[in-house]
């Protein structure tokens, strides 16, 4: 874990304690926990950390012969303040100087701040937004029966290239699901099937895992979950829109036949497209 002021790397020792502790109640309801932080920690001296300090809260102090310590610092001055671990930030405010005092037992100058801030934390990065703001464009594909029945093997479009997967959790698949639809299938007035199965009676589902995956990739946070990475939650698959599948005044116009008579002739012309399947939740 490390501290900057201002941008100031600080250079930390045991003593200071930056834990952002956790109660059990924060556990159960996380999504109740307060966000607000604030949190007194001490500072040995060192040339990195006097430079900052002095510049940030114009520190200086006299020693004299007999051992009376005398600081000057202004403790009104507020100072940028972060809190990473590794290099990801859980903590953003701001940081005061409240005493500056000689510890005799090892001879060292030390700095009490106290920081206020924000803690981040998922359900504050999350309290407005809603599923169908999750970029999933990375997954969108032609809408066609070669890609249905690829999806059944994990096989999935990323980036416009077709990805292989050994199992479950990776963008989307199409499931058989009985919406209702016809599967009658005739030959002229003859039933030859009544369990028919088209490319338009296929929806496209979404892993949870993939949902899960990029709630946590947009809010800038990282999970450890044996849950999240199981096999079982790996097939867990959530419907989106199914409207993404409806074809855009261009593509519609794209497939139109346009017919138009010059002189004697008849003349034309013909536009086709293959229809995207756009994921949307």
């Amino acid at each position: 874990m490390s501290l900057l002021l201002d941008n100031y790397t600080i250079e930390l020792g045991d003593e200071a304690n930056l834990a952002l502790s956790k109660s059990i109640y924060d556990v159960i309801e996380p999504d109740k926990r307060k966000s607000a932080f604030t949190k007194t920690i001490t500072i040995s001296s060192s040339p990195q950390n006097d430079k900052v300090f002095n510049g940030l809260f114009a520190v200086n102090y006299s020693l004299d012969q007999e051992g009376q310590f005398d600081p000057f610092f202004n403790p009104s001055k507020k100072a940028p303040c972060f809190i990473h671990t590794d290099t990801m930030e859980q903590m953003t405010g701001y940081a005061q100087l409240t005493d500056v005092i000689l510890n005799h037992y090892t001879n060292k100058v030390e700095y009490k701040i106290t920081i206020y801030g924000e803690v981040r934390d998922l359900f504050g990065e999350l309290s407005d937004k809603k599923l169908s703001e999750l970029d999933l464009s990375k997954y969108n594909h032609a809408y066609t029966k070669t890609n249905i029945v690829s999806s059944w093997d994990y096989d999935v479009y990323e980036n416009g290239a077709l990805q292989t997967y050994s199992e479950g959790g990776n963008g989307y698949v199409y499931p058989q699901v009985d919406y209702g639809d016809d599967h009658q299938k005739w030959n002229g007035t003859t039933l030859e099937s009544s369990d028919y199965w088209r490319e338009e009676h296929f929806r496209p589902f979404i892993y949870c895992k993939t949902i899960v995956d990029q709630i946590f990739r947009e809010s800038g946070f990282s999970y450890y979950s044996t849950f999240f990475e199981s096999s079982l939650f790996k097939k867990l698959i959530f419907q989106g829109d199914v409207n993404g599948l409806a074809m855009t005044n261009d593509e519609i116009l794209d497939i139109s036949v346009l017919s138009e008579r010059v002189t004697s002739d008849q003349t034309i012309q013909l536009r086709t497209t293959d229809s995207t399947a756009i994921l949307d939740i």
